[in-house]
C-alpha cells in the first residue's frame, strides 16, 4: 500500500474543513469527525477506498 504525502499541499486542509463545516451545519460532532477521518484516509490512499480503509 502506497500512501500519498500531502503535508505541503492545500488538500491537507480538506478533511478538517469538511469536518468543521459538517459539525457547524448538522450539530452532529461525532458524525462530522468520522466523515473527516474517512476523507483524510481516502486522500492519504489516493482516493482508493480499499487502501483508505486499511489506512484507518
Amino acid at each position: 500500500m502506497e500512501l500519498t504525502i500531502l503535508s505541503d499541499s492545500p488538500l491537507s486542509l480538506l478533511a478538517p474543513v469538511v469536518a468543521i463545516i459538517l459539525a457547524v451545519t448538522t450539530r452532529k460532532v461525532l458524525l462530522s469527525l468520522g466523515a473527516g477521518i474517512v476523507i483524510g484516509a481516502l486522500l492519504l490512499a489516493n482516493l482508493n477506498p480499499l487502501n483508505g480503509l486499511r489506512a484507518v
